[in-house]
């Protein structure tokens, strides 16, 4: 990242959330105010915190997994949109399909960073249940792949029946199965 002036940043990062460590190892996320000149290096102005090093070992620059993405009781599902190579970071147009009615970039931003997998068994808790990047549930027991319906489950007999054949190799490499019995329907 030395390389880059704080015009290069502010171009690439500006107005974005990149993912910042924080003590305990976790990763939150902050916008990018914008960069500037220092000293001797450049700087970064973030909402959060104000006078970061461009190198700054905390900062995460990568983008993080999309996918299935809890926010509160409900679980989206986000596919990054294909952008030029120096259009980086979380924005709101970051995304193929715009971010449901009330819902902030920050929160699906640190949604993205600190990804909550939750096990099978939780399911009714909440609306929709993130359980990987690719997977998750429904209150009523449906199982969604990639946002598209593709099985049901049923808690009291811990039973997967997938309504798609392709979909059994999937479910079964994924550790929220844990020791439930998946079948086919005919």
């Amino acid at each position: 990242m030395n390389t880059m002036t704080a015009d290069d940043v502010n171009r690439t990062y500006g107005g974005t959330y990149i993912g910042m460590r924080d003590s305990s190892g976790s990763i939150n996320a902050v916008c990018v105010d914008h960069a500037y000149d220092g000293d001797d290096d450049v700087r970064l102005s973030l909402r959060s915190e104000h006078n970061v090093s461009l190198d700054d070992d905390r900062l995460v620059y990568d983008f993080p997994e999309a996918g299935m993405v809890q926010v509160g009781s409900h679980c989206y599902w986000l596919e990054r949109r294909a952008e030029r190579q120096w259009h980086r970071g979380i924005r709101t147009r970051s995304f193929t399909r715009d971010l449901p009615r009330g819902v902030s970039i920050r929160t699906v931003a640190q949604s993205m960073y600190s990804p909550t997998h939750y096990e099978l068994s939780s399911y009714g808790e909440r609306t929709s249940t993130r359980l990987s990047s690719t997977f998750s549930i429904h209150a009523d027991g449906c199982i969604m792949y990639r946002g598209t319906d593709v099985a049901m489950y049923s808690k009291e007999s811990n039973t997967i029946t997938c309504t798609n054949e392709h979909v059994v190799s999937l479910i079964e490499m994924e550790q929220w199965v844990n020791d439930a019995t998946i079948s086919t329907c005919k």
